[in-house]
């Protein structure tokens, strides 16, 4: 299973579920959904699978404590309309399967990472903006990401649209574990590459509808920018995707 591309997918295709609720007040302890999503995304690799498949998620809430997108964490301060959370993560920068490519199959096999993470949010009339930080606590790379976000829900009817935009910054250490080639893997048409820190841009809309008060469906459309210091690796043969995504939740 191809970790990363699920857990970019799932966020994508949830903001229009999960964003506008984080960190808001509830009449009840204790929150579980549960559905299935739908996804389709190219690989960045020279060589790579596209990714594709049929995921199960499960978001959960408990108080002060929370699981979603692969982060179990806990709310320490927030409120009508903001949020600081401290979380352990599943690392959603790069595949560590690089899209099972047997192009690259010689080179040095990736471990999963696992990070912690701090995120804070806000809400109001103007949208949803989200910021976090997030250190690979697995010692495998060492390094550091930082993701910016912003959303617009709209309401229109039964339906809703929830455009969005991100940046990911990720520190040379993750951008060199994901896309460089170290000297040993080098050989012709493969020259070592050791980037420097990178950037990713990402832009999508998520559409949904709730069909009663528990059942909601979404469906997502995102695209995906990568910076050149990514695009230039060697092992790298994409600098754009579009990924679609469509699911179908039910909230206890």
């Amino acid at each position: 299973m191809k970790v990363m591309p699920l857990v970019t997918l799932t966020t994508a295709i949830l903001a229009a579920h999960s964003s506008w609720c984080w960190g808001q007040p509830s009449d009840n302890d204790s929150e579980v959904a549960i559905g299935l999503i739908a996804y389709a995304e190219p690989s960045i690799y020279q060589g790579g699978n596209h990714n594709e498949g049929l995921l199960t998620y499960v978001e959960w809430e408990w108080q002060n404590w929370f699981f979603r997108d692969y982060s179990l964490g806990s709310y320490l301060a927030g409120g009508d309309n903001w949020y600081l959370s401290a979380a352990i993560s599943f690392d959603a920068f790069g595949d560590m399967k690089r899209g099972d490519s047997a192009v690259l199959e010689d080179m040095k096999k990736l471990d999963d990472i696992y990070t912690a993470e701090v995120s804070t949010g806000w809400f109001g009339t103007l949208g949803h903006l989200t910021l976090s930080y997030s250190q690979d606590i697995s010692d495998n790379h060492g390094g550091g990401a930082a993701v910016v976000s912003y959303g617009y829900p709209l309401e229109l009817g039964k339906w809703r649209i929830d455009p969005h935009i991100s940046l990911t910054y990720a520190g040379s250490q993750v951008a060199r574990y994901y896309v460089g080639v170290d000297a040993d893997e080098a050989k012709a048409g493969r020259p070592e590459y050791r980037p420097g820190r990178s950037f990713q841009y990402q832009a999508g809309v998520s559409l949904s509808r709730f069909f009663g008060e528990s059942y909601q469906a979404l469906i997502g459309l995102n695209h995906r920018r990568l910076s050149s210091t990514v695009y230039k690796s060697p092992i790298v043969d994409r600098r754009h995707t579009w990924s679609v995504s469509a699911g179908y939740i039910y909230a206890f």
